[in-house]
């Protein structure tokens, strides 16, 4: 079956202006007031004040709460050292020379450096020049 003819532009583009005039020109929709007997008003009256005491018990838990919080976070946010890994030394590293084939035990060995030494090796600039310095010939350039 042969290709059908497109119209890359359809022929009749609709003016936005015009959409628009026709549309303010629709009457608008009015919804009634709505009306708010005493008992309603007095429902609401009971909500608000009940929302007000709940943020106020809430702001005061939190300001009695809130100084405790930070000696509890810097004691586990400082780094323990295990005694068994201060001990251990890491053989020297391997040098990379290049073959594909070397390259997974290459970077194993690079990352059980890191995983050994991370008050050495806290920024990637420091794990690149580490990484830099045992790269041999075409590996290097």
């Amino acid at each position: 079956m042969p290709p059908r003819y497109r119209h890359f532009f359809p022929d009749t583009i609709p003016d936005p202006a015009q959409e628009n005039s026709t549309q303010m020109d629709q009457p608008q929709h009015k919804f009634p007031e709505a009306i708010i007997t005493p008992e309603q008003e007095y429902i609401d009256t009971q909500i608000r004040n009940q929302v007000q005491a709940q943020i106020q018990a809430y702001i005061q838990i939190k300001s009695q709460v809130q100084p405790v919080a930070p000696t509890l976070h810097q004691n586990t946010l400082q780094p323990t050292t295990s005694s068994l890994t201060s001990k251990i030394k890491l053989p020297d590293a391997a040098k990379f020379d290049g073959k594909v084939s070397e390259y997974t035990s290459f970077m194993a060995n690079m990352n059980l450096f890191f995983w050994g030494s991370p008050e050495t090796f806290t920024l990637d600039r420091d794990k690149i020049i580490f990484v830099g310095t045992h790269l041999l010939d075409t590996a290097s350039t």
